[in-house]
């Protein structure tokens, strides 16, 4: 009553009504939470993480769930590289690999260090099949992640299915340099080196 809005009394009443079995009421409390600027990002996609994405056989009411409070953070922290991210997770866990690539391109405008998500961005183009962005987006990863051999390996991949297959030879004789106690990975590079 006397100071509605703090975020970690929002938390805690939210906690005590699941508690209390008043799901209503709490989810009440957790969005408000969740759009409350002055709580941490970093607590919001902690709960994110471990009470809604990381939950085995989510039934559509705990999708729902997951999908408002990841926008509900969004829209209250949007330059938050990190709000982007996970919410590009929530659509990646999905399948809906099109919503998940605008977020994770949304992150990495605001923060284009994050190899992990790069990495997923790289994961949704091929699984889109759009080898023409996967191409793009991988070189653009390259410079930042000279040494990441997955990277050198979605390049390779990508412009093999354009038919670019000296570059695609030329990025994959690199990359497999790169590859260190994975041989599958290491079986993959030459198997589409051997095909370029």
């Amino acid at each position: 009553a006397k100071n509605p809005n703090d975020g970690e009394t929002q938390l805690a009443l939210a906690e005590f009504y699941y508690k209390k079995g008043d799901h209503a009421s709490a989810f009440d409390m957790l969005k408000k939470a969740f759009g409350n600027p002055s709580l941490s990002i970093d607590n919001k996609i902690s709960i994110l993480y471990n009470d809604y994405l990381m939950q085995p056989n989510k039934d559509e009411e705990d999708k729902a769930e997951t999908y408002s409070l990841a926008k509900i953070m969004v829209a209250t922290h949007p330059v938050e590289a990190k709000a982007h991210a996970i919410y590009g997770d929530v659509f990646y866990l999905d399948k809906n690999y099109d919503s998940a690539r605008v977020q994770y391109r949304q992150s990495l405008e605001t923060k284009k260090d994050i190899f992990a998500v790069w990495q997923q961005l790289l994961v949704c183009e091929g699984e889109l099949k759009d080898y023409k962005a996967l191409a793009d987006e991988s070189d653009k990863a390259l410079e930042l992640f000279p040494s990441q051999p997955f990277v050198y390996f979605m390049d390779g991949v990508s412009n093999l299915q354009l038919k670019n297959y000296k570059k695609a030879a030329d990025v994959l004789e690199s990359g497999v340099n790169q590859v260190a106690d994975n041989n599958g990975l290491e079986i993959d590079f030459y198997n589409n080196l051997a095909e370029a």
